[in-house]
């Protein structure tokens, strides 16, 4: 976008000026912010960023480069700059298909206002949706999963908000520059996305769009080869429990006990001080890239290696200058000399590495204060035990709900208890429902998720939700409720390693990809009965025992928002299948929103309130 070529769908071009203004509104603002740098928008010439709606002054000399949705109130702010002459040349890259009717009434008013000669270029970028790593993304939309289940929602707004998905997921492929098979249940929204998708994909083809047909060295290196990826879509009751859990993983607990968004996270400092950000970018921080998906009570001995390992190199730096000041002989001095070169040499990474041993200590020390001050393993253990199935123990249930955690914490816990309980007796419903509205716990979400488990019949699956990091250090009731300030410090729980077990979605991925050797699981069944559409075919749908058993790369994606929890899982199980020989998998996942539990329950509340 920032270069003057492009491999975009371009309607009309000119050759650039070289000095650019990059102008977003502010969708796109968070589209570039996890993917681009100021350093590298100076490499390209772009010598200010600004927003579109924001007070502007004249810039002589520049072209100004606008990223922006195709929307009317962004269209006629476009034309009103160029009347105004606020720049030498306009290029008009918008990140959805701008409408033919839309480009026919910015024609009009570009000639009304005089403006049309500034009009360098106008691209169609599809690219509306956030990439926040390499196999993450999110189209980053707001109560994704309420606007989908609200009760009176009229039937245009339902296909409004699908074809907004459909529109995002149609950019993911085309970035990959991929057709992929398509997998969907056969009703509901992810049913209805993934036909408009077959559609839209079969339209592009048929009007020449060379959308897929341009894979960089990048996009291939992604895919894995040149094959087609399968792109499994599905709707956010494939795993309720999911979204409220605890978990207790470092990007997890980063993310659902901090303010994390878009790769960056806030931390206000004991004492007052203004909060400062932190950038957690898997490609630039090593340590959070390696790190993310490991248990938190690892992580401290973790930060404490780095800092072991970077005071000694210190040290060995006082060392070398010790000696240079005294008096070494000649071959001493040689290896004096070679060795503190090489000191020299890293002294960027030296310096990397102490930046790094700061904001992790920070983040540590956040989260640790979060556990203890919420009680947040009790809170896991506990949750654990109900999602494996063992039998709760109501009155120890109850304690726990009364005595630790926030309000929000208690509402997580007691929902998930109700999900995840194949049948609930009333008394103990009504005995756990009190103890919380008595504390002043709105619990109006419980009646959504009564509405939605008489609705949908539940597989097995779903019912008995295992956990992303199911614990093997088995904890009884009583052990939950005795444990001191946080159960880090119970004999045996600091060496807690995480299980193999996966989740609902991550079951349901795996009978997808293996097809009839998945045998006669519950996911298995729920997985032959998904639909089977493919781009490519003559066919509009086609039987599911036709489609192909072997994927290097899967997409999956979550219709009605999703969650670390089940991305780290759906990763984890990438590795364990390519650690088989002959096996290589590539597990890429995306959602309509990227969502922490309080902001999903506080989406329930709506909907139980509306009764």
């Amino acid at each position: 976008m920032l270069d003057s070529g492009s491999t975009s769908d371009k309607i009309q071009s000119s050759a650039p000026l070289q000095w650019k203004v990059l102008i977003y509104d502010s969708f796109c603002k968070d589209v570039l912010a996890p993917l681009v740098k100021v350093g590298h928008l100076r490499d390209k010439g772009v010598t200010l960023y600004l927003d579109l709606h924001g007070q502007r002054e004249a810039i002589p000399d520049v072209v100004a480069v606008y990223f922006v949705k195709p929307t009317h109130d962004n269209l006629k702010r476009i034309v009103a700059d160029g009347r105004a002459g606020l720049y030498d040349a306009l290029q008009l890259h918008f990140v959805t298909p701008i409408a033919p009717a839309a480009l026919d009434s910015l024609a009009a008013d570009a000639v009304a206002a005089g403006c049309v000669p500034l009009i360098e270029a106008v691209y169609d970028q599809y690219c509306a949706f956030v990439a926040l790593e390499d196999s993450l993304f999110t189209l980053y939309h707001s109560d994704s999963y309420r606007r989908l289940n609200a009760a009176g929602v009229a039937d245009s707004e339902i296909e409004a908000y699908v074809d907004s998905v459909v529109d995002g997921l149609f950019a993911v492929c085309a970035t990959l520059s991929a057709i992929p098979i398509i997998r969907a249940p056969a009703n509901g929204p992810a049913a209805m996305v993934a036909q408009r998708l077959d559609a839209r994909i079969r339209d592009a083809r048929m009007a020449g769009l060379a959308l897929f047909e341009q894979v960089t060295v990048t996009e291939s290196a992604i895919l894995g080869s040149f094959e087609r990826p399968l792109l499994v879509l599905t709707d956010r009751t494939v795993d309720m429990a999911v979204m409220l859990q605890h978990s207790w993983t470092y990007q997890t607990l980063v993310d659902d006990t901090l303010e994390y968004s878009l790769n960056r996270v806030r931390l206000t400092p004991p004492g007052g001080s203004g909060p400062t950000s932190y950038e957690l970018d898997p490609a630039a921080d090593e340590f959070w890239g390696e790190h993310a998906a490991t248990p938190f009570p690892q992580i401290g001995d973790l930060v404490e290696d780095m800092v072991a390992k970077y005071a000694a190199v210190m040290d060995r730096v006082k060392s070398l200058k010790a000696q240079a000041a005294g008096d070494a002989g000649p071959s001493d001095g040689t290896a004096l000399v070679g060795e503190t070169r090489d000191l020299a040499a890293n002294l960027n990474d030296h310096s990397r590495t102490k930046q790094l041993i700061d904001v992790h200590t920070s983040l540590a020390t956040a989260l640790l204060s979060e556990i203890e001050d919420r009680a947040l393993d009790t809170f896991f253990f506990a949750e654990e035990s109900i999602l494996q199935g063992e039998k709760t123990d109501i009155a120890s249930l109850e304690e726990i709900l009364l005595t630790k955690g926030t309000l929000a914490d208690k509402l997580r816990l007691f929902l998930i208890w109700f999900w995840a309980t194949p049948k609930v007796k009333i008394e103990d419903e009504t005995r756990l429902s009190d103890a919380l509205t008595g504390l002043g716990v709105d619990i109006a979400a419980l009646k959504h998720l009564k509405q939605m488990k008489s609705f949908m019949r539940m597989s097995p699956a779903a019912r008995a939700s295992a956990s992303a990091s199911a614990s093997s250090t088995k904890l009884s009731w009583g052990q939950l409720l005795k444990s001191g300030k946080t159960l880090l410090k119970m004999t045996g729980v600091e060496n807690w390693l995480p299980s193999d077990n996966h989740l609902p979605l991550t079951r349901l991925v795996a009978a997808l990809l293996d097809g009839p050797k998945a045998g006669s699981s519950a996911a298995a069944k729920d997985a032959a009965n998904y639909l089977l559409l493919d781009p490519k075919s003559s066919a509009r749908a086609a039987a599911a025992g036709s489609a192909p058993t072997s994927f290097s790369h899967a997409i999956v994606f979550v219709v009605g928002g999703g969650n670390y929890i089940e991305y780290q899982n759906l990763s984890e199980y990438a590795k364990k299948v390519s650690s088989s020989p002959g096996r290589s998998l590539t597990v890429t996942y995306g959602t309509t929103q990227l969502i922490g539990a309080e902001a999903f329950c506080d989406q329930l509340t709506f909907l139980g309130q509306q009764g």
